[in-house]
């Protein structure tokens, strides 16, 4: 998540539930033997989930190309023992390959547009996967970006004509590291989430012989490039009847995050020796410090929702020189995109008032906005059910006083995007960007924890697929947000 993620707060302390920390060092007894079972080689672990005999849904409770059936109305698939343990066996079924898969990819610690070999990571093990022979098509380079990938798949029961609707699942994975302090985000955690959660359904999908399309983005530049930003203007989200990601982080919440963007401000003035002629010069240290000192005026006068905090870069400076060039970085931050969008004129004249009053030249750049997260009600109550019942995690609904670019996604269509709590050495102080932090997502805790988040992720999909009612609802709350006509998704 850009620009500190989930920052080194007290807070999340004193929110996290008590059960979280028992959960998050002691796994469901179910997925945590199996799991110690797998690391050991155990013979009797069952074998990947693609096709096990004898088992499909309760036909009452399949629906095909939008129409229900009949007893659909009380089709409750989050609350059914033989999904859950097909997804499941699915999912742990990949430990070992998605735990390689995010080792690797915490080594390679590519930063934002770079991730080449993070890419080709998993564009390789996708394409040589044996369940690509089950349909899977990979795209390298999607959406015009290098180091961006496609996975699809599609399941279309012989019983279904070619021309009829079927609902797609989206899910995300993130590539990209942070500069100096490597994955200190838990990207890697991320990146396997979405790709084992988007290879879990695909095996529902035929195992139940169920109509649906299951799409893998692999995302690049999260860190502040706004990649899915990017990719969502490309269209790589089009289609899409919802979409999922998942963050790690020191909480379990499905709470909603903060409008972001990025000011990226250089003052130029003219250097002199500031003792012997400091008339002579233009400082531009002068212009960076009256604009840092203007932004701490105005934040008396914005909602303390809102947030205002950066930094004065300057290289090659010297006590007796009057500074001829120096620059700053400012993130602005509101609780939704509008708010922001009104804030950052206010931002802006903070800068352009300093260089008026310094007689500095300004050349101020702003990013792309990252929009507030807004998840989807209807999908966070069914991925919460399923965490607390099957896994004893009960995630809460604070919000997260970061940003991420899937804020924009949320903005386009149904989406969920919760934050999962792991284990952390150091709770107070060692939350997400920070070296701690990375260490601790390293850990197995960690990555058994993921691939819970992942079952319950992959379980909220598959409910879009299996149930017109939930999907219609899903749908029409995310209308009337849009509208106006509600105060969220």
């Amino acid at each position: 998540m850009v620009s500190g993620c989930v920052p080194r707060l007290t807070l999340f302390s004193s929110f996290r539930r008590s059960n979280n920390n028992n959960n998050n060092n002691n796994s469901s007894s179910s997925t945590a033997h199996q799991h110690e079972r797998e690391r050991a080689g155990d013979a009797s672990l069952p074998p990947p989930a693609y096709h096990p005999a004898g088992f499909s849904l309760d036909a009452s409770k399949q629906t095909h190309g939008g129409k229900s059936g009949d007893g659909d109305q009380d089709n409750n698939d989050d609350d059914d023992p033989a999904l859950f343990k097909a997804v499941e066996s699915s999912v742990f079924s990949l430990s070992k390959d998605l735990r390689s898969l995010s080792l690797q990819m915490f080594d390679l610690k590519e930063t934002m547009f770079k991730e080449v070999k993070t890419h080709d990571l998993f564009c390789a093990w996708l394409e040589a996967n044996p369940r690509r022979r089950a349909g899977w098509q990979v795209t390298r380079h999607a959406a015009g970006l290098p180091t961006a990938f496609r996975a699809e798949f599609e399941h279309r029961p012989t019983t279904l004509s070619a021309n009829a609707t079927i609902r797609t699942i989206g899910f995300n994975s993130e590539l990209d590291a942070l500069p100096a302090i490597g994955h200190a985000c838990g990207h890697p955690l991320i990146a396997i989430a979405g790709l084992g959660a988007a290879l879990a359904c695909a095996d529902a999908l035929v195992q139940h012989d169920l109509p649906g399309r299951v799409v893998l983005l692999g995302t690049p530049a999260e860190e502040g490039g706004g990649g899915k930003v990017l990719m969502l203007n490309a269209g790589a989200y089009e289609g899409m009847d919802l979409c999922l990601m998942a963050h790690p982080g020191p909480m379990s919440t499905v709470g909603s995050t903060l409008a972001v963007t990025v000011f990226k401000v250089v003052y130029k003035g003219k250097a002199s020796h500031a003792a012997a002629a400091p008339w002579e010069g233009v400082n531009a240290l002068d212009a960076a410090v009256q604009a840092y000192v203007n932004i701490a005026t105005l934040r008396q006068q914005v909602p303390p929702s809102h947030r205002m905090h950066g930094v004065i870069k300057g290289e090659g400076l010297a006590a007796n020189v009057i500074p001829a060039h120096v620059e700053l970085e400012f993130n602005a931050r509101a609780p939704t995109k509008p708010e922001l969008e009104a804030l950052i004129p206010r931002v802006r004249a903070c800068f352009d008032a300093a260089a008026l009053a310094t007689a500095c030249d300004v050349e101020i750049t702003v990013s792309m906005v990252y929009a507030d997260l807004q998840n989807s009600s209807p999908l966070s109550a069914l991925f919460r059910r399923t965490m607390a019942s099957h896994y004893a995690d009960d995630f809460a609904t604070v919000d997260i006083p970061g940003s991420t670019d899937f804020g924009d996604v949320s903005y386009a269509l149904p989406a969920l995007h919760p934050f999962y709590s792991i284990p952390l050495s150091d709770p107070k102080g060692g939350g997400n960007h920070t070296v701690a932090f990375e260490r601790d997502a390293r850990k197995p805790e960690a990555h058994d924890k993921t691939l819970q988040v992942a079952v319950a992720m992959a379980l909220t999909g598959l409910k879009v697929v299996t149930d017109d009612a939930f999907a219609s609802e899903v749908r029409e709350k995310w209308e009337q947000w849009k509208k106006g006509k509600s105060p969220g998704p």
